[in-house]
């Protein structure tokens, strides 16, 4: 069966190796794509409205400081964890650029993440007259209100799982925030027991971070994506 305009959708974000473009990044839609949204219109004539009948469940509109964004449906702490995991290590202000949040939702979930564990400061930059913190997935620590168990893990695959035929393992680490050590335990746990598949997938769509969040089996193979048995 023919992916949904929607499957099509979610496929150019991870494509791009992001949860989110702004409006104006969707020009680099495949023509046929654009052709099939808009059969009997241009698609470039009011972006926003053309792909209103495509959200919802696994897409939604999200505007930033200064634009709009298309953005894959998630809370915005799994939204914001997934910017710092990409840009670990960075400093506030580029960890803060062209982000789908206003500036006080930035920071009241920033903040959130930091009170949580998720999210902790690397190190402090001199800037100018001013000090400037960097940031980065929190590494080690338990993160409260995550439970690391078996259901949690299962629960996040099921909400990653249904826009496509498989899972990313970076999307799903990040989404759930644990430290490595317990991820990877749990990944070899229910890999073991027949419970999910793990893949190589295809690492030349993914970033470098995104890669680096993965998993590599005992053998030194480095796996991408997994599925769930049936």
């Amino acid at each position: 069966m023919e992916p949904s305009v929607t499957e099509r959708l979610v496929k150019f974000l991870r494509d791009q190796g992001t949860d989110f473009v702004t409006l104006g990044k969707l020009s680099a839609l495949p023509a046929e794509l654009k052709k099939q949204i808009t059969p009997k219109g241009r698609f470039g004539a009011n972006v926003q409205k053309t792909i209103l009948p495509y959200l919802g469940d696994a897409l939604i509109l999200k505007r930033g400081s200064r634009s709009t964004y298309l953005v894959l449906k998630q809370g915005d702490e799994d939204l914001l964890f997934g910017v710092v995991a990409a840009r670990a290590g960075k400093s506030l202000g580029v960890i803060s650029r062209s982000i789908p949040f206003k500036k006080d939702d930035f920071l009241a979930t920033l903040n959130s993440l930091l009170e949580h564990g998720r999210v902790r400061v690397t190190k402090i930059n001199k800037s100018g007259g001013g000090y400037v913190p960097c940031l980065a997935p929190a590494s080690g620590l338990p993160s409260p209100g995550l439970s690391v168990s078996e259901e949690a893990f299962l629960s996040a695959f099921g909400e990653l799982e249904w826009t496509r035929a498989f899972v990313r393992i970076c999307d799903l680490r990040r989404r759930l925030g644990w430290p490595r050590a317990d991820f990877d335990a749990m990944l070899r746990k229910l890999r073991d027991a027949g419970t999910v598949q793990l893949h190589a997938g295809n690492v030349t769509t993914q970033t470098h971070s995104e890669i680096e969040d993965g998993f590599v089996d005992e053998n030194g193979y480095r796996m991408g994506n997994v599925t769930r048995n049936a």
